[in-house]
């Protein structure tokens, strides 16, 4: 299941981008699965916190700067705006693996509303 939300995160990057995977900084599932990894090792108790802040920080940046593009780019679609808000809600202020999954999971649908993923 990880996997794929790894490739969730990939696709909704590079949705947002209209890139392919060495396109645009961070639009690939290695920067998420490097954030997985951290997690694993903070959880175990061996891993660097500032280790974990960096890579969370790069995932939520990555998203953020993917959702706020397209967001702008349909500013006019008052529906889709309210859903990448949500989305965006979800990561900007003490973000965690599971926050970050719900984010990819709404604004994947928030995606597919406007026919983009």
């Amino acid at each position: 299941m990880a996997e794929d939300k790894a490739i969730e995160y990939e696709y909704l990057i590079r949705s947002a981008f209209n890139c392919g995977r060495c396109g645009v900084v961070g639009a690939n599932a290695d920067t998420y699965r490097s954030l997985e990894r951290q997690v694993a090792s903070a959880n175990s108790e061996k891993g660097d916190q500032f280790e974990l802040g960096f890579a969370m920080g790069r995932v939520v940046a990555y998203i953020e700067n993917a959702l706020k593009k397209v967001q702008k780019e349909h500013s006019a679609n008052k529906e889709f705006i309210a859903k990448i808000d949500d989305c965006l809600s979800l990561i900007t202020s003490d973000p965690t693996m599971e926050k970050i999954d719900d984010c990819v999971d709404q604004a994947r649908e928030a995606f597919k509303s406007i026919g983009l993923f």
